[in-house]
């Protein structure tokens, strides 16, 4: 058995002793602190000073968009919205709209959105088809209508562009 000085009295009393038998004093004696305490310490103490001085990542200003950036993301924007209208267009047009499934669908570089689909006939057979939406004239057409081969050719065949998801 260990012996140490009590902290209030200063008399010798065992290392193990909860109260010092001479004064009264509950835990005498100091506490070792242990090495895990001491990492857990430290461990505490590395992440608040790296919090602080920004995780040693150095801040970039946050530059303004290019004008090219902007009009790239202006004419995604477009896109989007043509490709909703030509989607409500397309539903507009269908004997069963519920039994729509959009394959594919693309706006060209000159914002002519472009529709691949299924979709039920009026007999319940599933028919798969195309659909082309020009947005500068407001025509649309499927392939069922008449005039759609000139337009598909014009806007969309061997064209390629952003890929939209309807």
């Amino acid at each position: 058995m260990a012996l140490t000085t009590c902290i209030e009295c200063g008399k010798e009393i065992s290392t193990s002793a909860k109260v010092c038998p001479h004064c009264g004093t509950p835990k005498p004696h100091k506490e070792k602190t242990t090495p895990l305490t001491w990492f857990v310490l430290l461990a505490i103490i590395a992440i608040v000073i790296s919090a602080i001085s920004g995780g040693g990542t150095s801040s970039q200003p946050v530059s303004a968009p290019t004008p090219a950036e902007t009009a790239a993301s202006s004419r995604d924007t477009i896109n989007i919205q043509n490709g909703v209208k030509a989607r409500r267009l397309l539903i507009e047009s269908l004997r069963d709209p519920d039994s729509l499934s959009i394959d594919n669908a693309f706006a060209t570089t000159d914002g002519v959105i472009c529709l691949d689909f299924k979709a039920k006939n009026g007999f319940g057979g599933m028919n798969v088809s195309n659909a082309i939406y020009i947005p500068s004239s407001g025509a649309f057409a499927t392939s069922e209508m008449k005039g759609f081969a000139k337009k598909w050719n014009y806007g969309c065949a061997n064209k390629k562009g952003t890929e939209l998801y309807l």
